[in-house]
C-alpha cells in the first residue's frame, strides 16, 4: 500500500504516513442529499443537455478515455507520458539523503553532477542500469526489470529508499524496461 499524499511505502494497518504523516485511514463521506437528489442523478442531467452539448460531452468523455489508455496501457510508451517530464528533471530533485544515495554514488560510480551541471533523472537511471548490467554480465531482460521492481524486490527496495517520489521510481523503472533486452 501507498500513502496517498506522498506514494511512501506504508502497511495496511498504518493509521498515519511514517514519511509525511497524512492519515491512511480516511473515510469519505456524501451528503445524502446530494446523493440521493433526483436532479442530480447522472439520466436527469443528460437529459437535460441539448444533443450539442451531449455530443461534446461524448467526445470529451472519449477523447479522456483514449489519454488515459495511452497512458497506461502501452508497455514503456504508455508510462513515458507522465514518466517523460520526471525523467527530464534533474535526478537531485529526486534523491535522498541516506545510504542509498551513498551506495549509488560510491559503490555504483554513478555521477549525479556532470560537466553540464546536475544530470538529469534519465542519466542517472541509464548509468545506474548499466552499473546492474556489467555487475551481471549483461542480458538484463525486460522481465527481470519487471520482478526486480516489484514491491520487496532488490531495485524497487533500493530506488525506494533512493527516491523520494512513486513518480520517479516508475520513471526509472520505464527506463530501465526500455533499455533492457
Amino acid at each position: 500500500m501507498y500513502c496517498y499524499n506522498c506514494g511512501k511505502n506504508t502497511l495496511v494497518e498504518d493509521e498515519f504516513c511514517a514519511k509525511c504523516g497524512a492519515n491512511q485511514k480516511i473515510e469519505l463521506k456524501v451528503d445524502d442529499y446530494i446523493e440521493n437528489s433526483p436532479e442530480n442523478s447522472i439520466a436527469t442531467v443528460i437529459g437535460q443537455m441539448s444533443a450539442t452539448k451531449k455530443a461534446w460531452s461524448l467526445a470529451g468523455v472519449g477523447l479522456v478515455v483514449l489519454l488515459l489508455l495511452s497512458a497506461v496501457g502501452g508497455g514503456s510508451s504508455g508510462l513515458n507520458v507522465f514518466g517523460n517530464r520526471a525523467l527530464s528533471q534533474p535526478a537531485v530533485n529526486y534523491i535522498l539523503p541516506g545510504d542509498a544515495s551513498i551506495t549509488l554514488q560510491q559503490v555504483w560510480g554513478v555521477e549525479l553532477n556532470g560537466s553540464n551541471g546536475p544530470v538529469s533523472l534519465r542519466d542517472m537511471a541509464d548509468q545506474a542500469f548499466d552499473y546492474t548490467s556489467y555487475s551481471v554480465g549483461g542480458g538484463i531482460t525486460k522481465s527481470d526489470v519487471e520482478i526486480a521492481f516489484q514491491p520487496g524486490n532488490s531495485m524497487y527496495t533500493f530506488f525506494n529508499r533512493l527516491l523520494s517520489s512513486q513518480q520517479a521510481i516508475d520513471a526509472v523503472k520505464e527506463q530501465w524496461i526500455s533499455r533492457a533486452e
